[in-house]
């Protein structure tokens, strides 16, 4: 096993910032464009794929005061937006931008809408921002990744073209013969514990979050009725409940317009939350040291990564909720770890995890409700954990399961692709028809 593989794979896909990652794609796409056409702005259009423009529309957005939606990202893309800044330019939001934004949102000089010719579900991750101004009209597209621009245009001349020339993924360029759960558990294992030291900041900044859920207004506060009714007594003060109370606090503060960074992989900053912050819960209430902490924290990511690879296209956007699925079970994973799971018993732990959640959409992104679908699938998680320590487990031949890990994994693929990924202009209908695209 070559260690260095592992490190490569974690510097590509970890990752971290604060909000999430569909209103930041809105807004740099059209902060693309706006570099290409100065002057007054007179429209901003988006047309963007199914999956993308409606998990867009919760997005709360960060130092806004609490508002959501992809136009008011585009529009402050395209009025403050640097660039350079890459998919973060929304760090530098101001007063001044949000009110000038607002004002092109409210003077109907913004829209959204599904792009023609688009196929269902590919590309799940596409975009066509154009800014018109009293000067100039440029357009962008991005595909294939929140920060990915493969075509440009100004005044109908064609600047850059690179879209039948896409870069590879990781997860398309990987060779799989070396990644698997296996693999995986002797690297958190016996790695060097230096090689993961770049977790030990990613714990603090993962407790700050949760800290921040637990004890404001966030949401459905769902981390905090877990605190407050473990306090009164209606919840057991156990393992259970503290992991289950510091890992939806934290989705409720990042879903909601919290300032904290939160910690991303696979281009997910709330899976990757839930794989730091129940392993870290778990740890803390065991009294377990912070080195091996950080080894149980290593193994949720890498293994959430594994799986979320293993569903091809569906990796970084997914028409199923892998908060409330992969990335619960995942974080199990990894507090399995902590309770001394052997590498068997890790694979059984997913396999069964796996079986709670399949077929649930998500039906948008950075919503207040996603704390209680988490709260749900990481419940069910580590109830297949306890499930696994007595020696049972999923049957291979119950519903879409399997014997081996791989085949289920790519009977999720094969569901979400054949299936799954046709309700998207379903919704995009629905939430049209009820005048709620924003």
């Amino acid at each position: 096993m070559d260690k260095t593989l592992f490190s490569e794979l974690l510097e590509k896909e970890l990752y971290s910032g604060p909000g999430c990652g569909e209103a930041k794609a809105f807004a740099y796409a059209t902060a693309m464009a706006r570099k290409y056409a100065p002057g007054t702005i007179k429209r901003i259009m988006v047309e963007g794929s199914a999956l993308f423009v409606i998990g867009v529309q919760s997005n709360i957005l960060p130092n806004t005061g609490g508002a959501r939606g992809g136009m008011l990202a585009s529009a402050l893309g395209a009025i403050g937006g640097e660039p350079s800044l890459g998919i973060e330019l929304l760090s530098g939001v101001n007063e001044y931008t949000v009110r000038a934004a607002k004002g092109l949102v409210s003077a109907g000089k913004v829209s959204i809408r599904l792009a023609p010719g688009i196929d269902v579900p590919y590309p799940a991750i596409y975009l066509r921002a154009t800014v018109e101004t009293d000067l100039h009209t440029a357009s962008v597209i991005l595909r294939g990744g929140y920060s990915n621009i493969v075509y440009i245009e100004q005044d109908g001349a064609v600047l850059i073209d690179n879209q039948k020339e896409q870069p590879k993924t990781t997860q398309e360029s990987l060779d799989w013969s070396w990644l698997n759960v296996e693999s995986i558990y002797d690297y958190c294992k016996t790695c060097d514990i230096g090689e993961l030291e770049r977790f030990r900041p990613l714990i603090d900044e993962t407790l700050k979050a949760s800290q921040d859920g637990l004890y404001q207004s966030y949401g459905m506060q769902v981390g905090r009725t877990t605190r407050e009714n473990i306090e009164k007594g209606a919840l057991a003060q156990d393992e259970i409940s503290y992991i289950l109370m510091w890992t939806t606090a934290g989705i409720d503060a990042r879903m909601n317009g919290s300032p904290c960074p939160t910690v991303g992989n696979a281009g997910s900053g709330s899976q990757g939350h839930i794989n730091c912050a129940a392993p870290i819960a778990s740890g803390r209430y065991r009294g377990c040291g912070e080195d091996e902490i950080i080894r149980a924290v290593a193994l949720a990511t890498l293994l959430n990564i594994y799986m979320d690879f293993s569903t091809k296209n569906f990796a970084y956007l997914s028409p199923m909720c892998y908060c409330a699925s992969i990335g619960s079970v995942a974080a199990a994973g990894g507090v399995a770890f902590l309770h001394g799971f052997s590498k068997e018993q890790l694979v059984q732990v997913l396999r069964t995890g796996l079986c709670i959640m399949p077929g649930v959409i998500c039906d948008g992104a950075s919503k207040a409700t996603c704390a209680l679908r988490v709260h749900a699938g990481l419940s069910g998680a580590l109830q297949a954990m306890l499930i696994v320590e007595r020696g049972l487990s999923v049957k291979g031949y119950e519903g879409f399961m399997n014997d081996e890990l791989p085949v289920i994994l790519e009977n999720l693929y094969r569901l979400q692709k054949d299936g799954m990924a046709q309700i998207y202009p379903v919704l995009y209908r629905i939430r049209a028809e009820q005048n709620n695209i924003v």
